[in-house]
């Protein structure tokens, strides 16, 4: 009985489900769903009808009683769903109907707009018109919708609207001008406002445009402007008549003006300072152009040589942009045949004659447009012109401005005589300076080159003369840099002795036939190494321009003096060619004189101190040596070493290969001994085979090292003459040092020469160190 009860209960709710539905039913636009629904509810509700009958009939068991429980709780649960939907569908009734009422709201507003209103899409087609629209272009709303402005206005008027909307579709923003629209009864002024109509995801779905019409207030402007204009033109005639009569008056004032000015100038060219003739007349141009309202005031003078016009003086007003071609060197002016010798002037193209073509052709292609030439004229001839003009149009001067202008041209021609007998005593003058310059170099060009020959003359050897002929050579010929170069012999390369300058020449040495001053015996001068014939010997890059003087004394080429400018330096070779060119040539005769001379005293010192077969030293160069060594050890404390050796049976190869075979021994031996000793050393030649050899600070060890290591490198020597091989020799050397073997030459010599003796006596081909001797 409980589980019919149940049964009944929730057949009853699902009937209350349809009821609920019902009712929605009636109400609903989509009622076809809500039917669905309640059908469903009625036959769920006859369901649980014929279970409740079927649980009254019988008894049932529990489990039964949990479906009838489950069945009234579903039933339950849906009628609450039910209830919830019901709620929520009447409040979107609601707002449906309220967002209806408020379209209908707006689109009343707009129908009843008195300004014609249309919206686009972002296509540009009309999606919504009102009837204000549709008036003004004669046309019902079916007609417009779904067209563009194409369809109904002039393709110009089209494109316009077109541009405007585009720009407020990008930019997003409102936009306002005023165009004036072809409609149905013709051109109206319409004050158009487009407005971007934003989407739902923050986009622009089109363009809202709004119109107004303003073509009344368009008239009335124009109107108000035509009546401006008017009375402009009024006040302007007005104007003009009194600006006439105020130009006459300060036309006079400028006359006077001007013709005081010309009395000032011409008053101060009297009573100035000759020197500032330049400056006078470039500022009496500047006061004239000023006056007289110019652009430009040039002074053009004939030049004598060429008979052509240059500006002499110049002046132009600020502002005034540069001709488009220069006035100078013009030899024959159109204005000439013209003029004449009276004032000519153009205000402008129009006032030239029909046959003035090449007057109006020299304006057009020099940028003017009006110009006056006074010409001036001095023991009736035109010297030159007075030019004045301007980069635009102006009235004619009358005769009075003329006369004037003729009398600043006479001041002027005045001026021009006094600057040119200016100028002539400014060249006279500078011509004396010059030549006085020209004297002081020379004076001092010859004080140089006496200081050098001075310093020649005293200098003991050819190294001591080098620094000397570096220096001033480059006082002499400030060029930048140079060198030296010293012939040894015709088939030697030619050294360099000397550089000087920064850089100085990057050539060590050159052969006698790569320069073309050797090879011809005289200067060879290059002005510029790009065409001119340049010397194998130069070294790239080539410098731009240099000399080449060979040192030639007594009909011998000793020598080259080479000059070339610095590099980057602006003075160079060109600028006094020719004082440089007597220069050199006298320094080259110099130095060539004084190293000939201190060649051929070096020749004589070296045969008085030299022995000619073996090139040793002497006896009596090794005896003042040894002697001067001596005083120097004794004031320093330090030891010196005599060295004194023969060759062994040398008088044996004499006698079997003859003299000459001896003589190729001794050169071989002093060939050696200048090879293997030290530079302060002093080897000599003693006398026959005997040889002596001074060491300073060598002691008596160091000394019997060094013989014993000569005489192996002279015993392992190979002797050939004519193809006969006469080794091995050997020497036998004697040692004697100071202090240990006494304090005097003859005491070392003496000492050195009998230990020499000693080796010979045992044997030959040994080193003895002397003993002591008795005095």
């Amino acid at each position: 009985m409980w589980i019919a009860i149940l049964y009944v209960l929730a057949s009853l709710v699902a009937l209350y489900g349809v009821y609920i539905l019902y009712g929605q039913f009636k109400t609903a636009q989509k009622a076809r769903v809500w039917l669905l629904f309640g059908a469903a509810f009625l036959f769920y509700a006859l369901l649980m009808g014929i279970l409740a009958y079927r649980a009254w009939k019988r008894e049932t068991p529990w489990d039964d009683l949990a479906g009838g429980l489950t069945s009234l709780t579903f039933s339950v649960l849906i009628i609450v769903v039910v209830m919830r939907i019901k709620d929520w569908m009447h409040t979107l009734a609601q707002s449906e109907e309220q967002s209806r009422k408020e379209q209908e709201l707006y689109r009343s507003i707009i129908e009843n707009l008195p300004t014609p209103v249309v919206f686009k899409d972002r296509e540009m087609v009309y999606r919504a018109v009102n009837p204000c629209f549709g008036t003004f272009l004669g046309k019902t709303e079916l007609e417009m919708l779904g067209k563009k402005d194409s369809d109904f206005f002039p393709r110009p008027q089209a494109n316009a609207f077109l541009r405007s909307d585009e720009q407020v579709l990008q930019l997003k923003m409102e936009q306002v001008d005023e165009q004036e629209v072809m409609g149905l009864s013709g051109k109206k002024w319409l004050e158009l406002i487009r407005r971007p109509v934003p989407d739902n995801n923050g986009g622009v779905s089109g363009v809202l445009v709004f119109g107004r019409d303003i073509t009344d207030r368009k008239r009335l402007e124009g109107q108000l402007n035509e009546q401006k204009y008017l009375i402009q033109n009024l006040a302007s005639e007005k104007q003009q008549i009194v600006d006439t009569n105020r130009q006459a008056l300060d036309f006079q004032k400028d006359l006077l003006n001007f013709a005081r000015l010309l009395v000032s100038i011409a008053g101060h060219f009297i009573v100035s300072n000759p020197e500032h003739a330049n400056e006078d007349t470039q500022r009496s141009l500047h006061l004239i152009g000023s006056q007289i309202g110019v652009d430009r005031c040039e002074i053009l003078v004939f030049d004598n040589n060429t008979g052509c016009l240059d500006v002499t003086y110049e002046w132009i007003a600020k502002g005034v942009p540069d001709r488009k071609t220069k006035i100078t060197s013009y030899l024959n002016p159109p204005w000439v045949n013209l003029a004449q010798m009276q004032v000519f002037q153009v205000p402008n193209l129009t006032h030239l004659p029909p046959d003035a073509h090449d007057v109006a052709e020299f304006m057009q292609t020099r940028g003017i447009e009006s110009f006056t030439v006074v010409p001036l004229i001095t023991n009736r001839l035109v010297i030159g012109y007075l030019w004045l003009d301007s980069i635009h149009s102006r009235p004619l001067w009358n005769r009075e401005m003329l006369d004037l202008l003729r009398t600043a041209g006479q001041v002027l021609v005045n001026a021009l005589e006094r600057r040119k007998t200016i100028a002539e005593l400014i060249d006279a003058q500078e011509d004396a300076q010059r030549r006085l310059a020209s004297l002081e170099q020379h004076d001092l060009e010859n004080a140089l080159l006496n200081e050098l020959g001075d310093l020649l003359q005293v200098c003991r050897t050819v190294d001591e003369a080098y620094p000397v002929i570096a220096r001033y050579t480059q006082q002499l010929v400030p060029v930048g840099s140079g060198a030296l170069y010293l012939v040894r012999d015709l088939d030697d390369p030619v050294e360099r002795a000397a550089a000087w300058g920064d850089p100085a020449p990057a050539e060590l040495e050159l052969v006698f036939n790569e320069c073309w001053a050797l090879r011809r015996g005289r200067l060879h001068m290059v002005q510029d190494s790009r065409k001119d014939l340049n010397c194998a010997h130069l070294k790239l890059p080539l410098p731009p321009k240099y000399l080449c003087i060979p040192l030639i004394a007594q009909g011998e080429t000793i020598g080259l003096l080479h000059l070339r400018p610095a590099k980057g330096e602006t003075a160079s070779l060109n600028a006094h060619l020719d004082d440089y060119q007597r220069v050199s040539q006298v320094i080259a005769e110099h130095i060539a004189l004084a190293l000939s001379n201190l060649s051929l005293r070096d020749k004589l010192r070296s045969q008085a101190i030299r022995d000619p077969l073996t090139g040793l030293y002497n006896r009596r160069y090794m005896e003042e040596t040894l002697e001067r060594e001596i005083r120097r050890a004794i004031r320093h404390a330090s030891p010196v070493s005599v060295i004194m050796f023969d060759i062994d049976h040398l008088k044996q190869i004499n006698d079997k290969f003859g003299h000459d075979a001896g003589d190729v021994v001794l050169k071989i031996l002093g060939d050696l001994l200048i090879k293997l000793f030290r530079g302060e050393d002093v080897p000599c030649r003693y006398g026959g085979d005997e040889f002596t050899i001074v060491l300073p600070e060598a002691s008596v060890s160091e000394a019997f090292r060094r013989a014993e290591q000569f005489r192996e490198t002279f015993k392992k020597t190979d002797f050939v003459y004519e193809g006969r091989t006469f080794s091995p020799l050997t020497l036998s050397l004697g040692i004697a040092a100071y202090p240990d073997h006494g304090a005097s030459v003859e005491r070392l010599l003496q000492t050195a020469d009998a230990a020499s003796y000693t080796a010979k006596l045992q044997g030959r081909d040994r080193v003895m160190i002397g003993g002591f001797i008795e005095e």
